[in-house]
Formats: structure tokens, C-alpha cells, sequence
């Protein structure tokens, strides 16, 4: 998938922002995953969104059209009417009808300008999944549902595919101790294995003279 613009537009009298704040995973884009690490002892791992997660949300939650997360720089709210979120085939759209307001003309000059081409969501998930893909070599983490708070235009979109950045959903650390969790779960040690051990260890203490014999 092309990296599509974010896009400003004049109706009548209203200037329009809207873009894809967050993409859907597709395997012919590797601009739809983002790396979470890659590295000796951890391997490579990826997050990415499965289809259709976003859609509970874009009908529920109230969220904010925000320029770079920030809460200063408000441009709208979909419970108010002055923007609207949609999901389709390729993630969550957003539309704003950007206010008079210093936030809004600015804004609209970076995206005229070119200095502002992405987008980016704010949220918390609220299902996780977890995969090994052995035919890649990688381990993936599935975002399957979250809770949205804000979406809008960024300077640095993470996502190579999201038109004007999908926020991380959670910090390095947490995402590394859900992983070695779900490891500890799904591949625990195999019980022949432990067997074997169990049964060298007991042979070690028969041989050293400090286990009685079972009978």
C-alpha cells in the first residue's frame, strides 16, 4: 500500500482535515507492523492490528481530533460533531472540520506546506494476542481491540503506512514482560524433559550417598 497524504479541504466555508489514523495489518505492506525489537536473545518480535479492531471503538468511545497528541492543540471531538471516525478495509479514517482557531490555521499551513504528512492514534488496548510465526522466525503481538482517545495530524507517524503516528501501545519493558509471560504459558518445559531431569538428579543423590533408595 501507497503512503497516502493527510489531506485539507475546503467545503463551502469549512476547512476539512482528514487521513487514516491507523492502518490494519496487511502482509503485502510491511509498513502495516511495527518493531518492537529485533535483537540477540529475544529474537523478532512485531505488533500489529488485526482486522477490524478498531471498529467497537470508532462507534463508541469519545475521542478528540488532536494535532500531536497534544491537548492544546484541539481541533474536534466526534461527540460533538466536528469530527467523524470510520473503519474500512484499510484501518480508522478520520474527518475534521478544523476550527478558527490558532491550532486550526496553523495546522492547515504545516499540511499545506508538506511539513506535516502523517497521522497517529492514542490508545490502550483492550485485547491481546499472541503468536509464533515460524515460517518468518518472529513472534507477533496482535492488537485486537482498544480504547481510543484521540487521533489526528503528527510530524513523525510510526506506522510507514498511516497518512498523517500510531501511538505504541504500551512501553518497551511491558510489552517484554506480557512476552516472556505468554512464553512461560504456551511453552512451558515439556514434561519428558523434566521427567529425565528428575530422574538424573535422583540417580546424582543415590550415587553420592545422600538420597535413600526408593523401594
Amino acid at each position: 500500500m501507497t503512503q497516502s497524504p493527510v489531506e485539507a479541504r475546503t467545503e463551502g466555508d469549512q476547512e476539512i482535515v482528514s487521513g487514516y489514523a491507523a492502518v490494519y495489518f496487511d502482509e503485502r505492506d510491511s509498513g502495516t507492523e511495527y518493531v518492537l525489537w529485533d535483537e540477540p536473545g529475544w529474537g523478532r518480535c512485531v505488533e500489529r492490528v488485526r482486522q477490524g479492531a478498531y471498529d467497537r471503538a470508532a462507534r463508541e468511545d469519545d475521542v478528540r481530533a488532536l494535532v500531536n497528541h497534544e491537548p492544546s492543540l484541539l481541533l474536534g471531538r466526534n461527540r460533538a460533531g466536528t469530527m467523524r471516525l470510520k473503519t474500512d478495509a484499510t484501518g480508522l479514517h478520520y474527518e475534521c472540520d478544523v476550527p478558527r482557531t490558532n491550532a486550526g490555521r496553523d495546522c492547515l499551513i504545516s499540511i499545506g506546506r508538506g511539513d506535516m504528512t502523517g497521522s497517529s492514534y492514542s490508545f490502550v488496548p483492550r485485547k491481546i494476542t499472541w503468536e509464533e510465526d515460524n515460517d518468518a522466525k518472529l513472534y507477533v503481538r496482535w492488537i485486537e481491540d482498544v480504547d481510543l482517545w484521540d487521533v489526528g495530524p503528527v510530524t513523525f507517524p510510526a506506522f510507514e503506512a498511516t497518512s498523517t503516528q500510531v501511538g505504541r501501545s504500551l512501553i518497551l519493558g511491558d510489552a517484554r514482560d506480557e512476552f516472556k509471560h505468554w512464553r512461560s504459558v504456551v511453552k512451558p518445559p515439556k514434561r519428558s524433559y523434566i521427567r529425565e531431569v528428575d530422574v538424573r538428579l535422583r540417580m546424582i543423590e543415590l550415587e553420592m550417598g545422600v538420597a535413600e533408595p526408593i523401594v
